[in-house]
């Protein structure tokens, strides 16, 4: 018959898993919280197309400075174009889908996501307020990426900030 020894009580060694288990789901976390938005208008339901455009902007702000991961602002903008969904069917307008065709720069490459691959937006200076719609976009082939967009319409919006 086999004994096993512990060099350490068994409690002890218990308590070590027990201790583990939940500092890795801590550790799971905090990840999670920091990328966490601040609470903007959109949150609550009640934004304007201005201010989705300002969150727009903030979002890729700190982009550019290195404040947000683009993991995290996918998030927002997912988010964005949430609150954009909602405020077009509180006013009764629908909003403009825009496209953009871009060629695969790796097409051999399998684990190719469209959300990591598409821009956050259909313009980079936000002349129109376009989320990007990834349920919406989609790869053609193994050559084109057809990244989807929704847009505010011009006459909803106009003013510049």
């Amino acid at each position: 018959m086999l004994r096993r020894r512990w060099p350490v009580p068994r409690t002890t060694v218990l308590r070590l898993r027990v201790a583990t288990v939940a500092l890795a789901g801590l550790a799971s976390l905090l990840p999670a919280a920091a990328s966490e938005p601040r609470q903007w208008p959109a949150a609550s339901g009640s934004a304007t197309a201005r201010e989705l455009r300002r969150e727009a902007r903030s979002i890729l702000r700190e982009v550019e400075d290195h404040q947000l991961s683009l993991t995290a602002a996918r998030v927002r903008v997912e988010r964005l174009l949430n609150a954009l969904k909602g405020l077009a069917e509180a006013e009764g307008w629908t909003p403009i889908p825009r496209r953009l065709e871009l060629t695969i720069a790796r097409p051999d490459d399998l684990d190719m996501r469209i959300e990591e691959e598409c821009p956050l937006f259909y313009e980079e200076e936000l002349v129109e307020l376009c989320p990007l719609d990834a349920s919406r976009s989609e790869i053609w082939g193994n050559q084109v990426l057809v990244c989807a967009f929704l847009c505010v319409p011009p006459d909803q919006e106009r003013a510049p900030e």
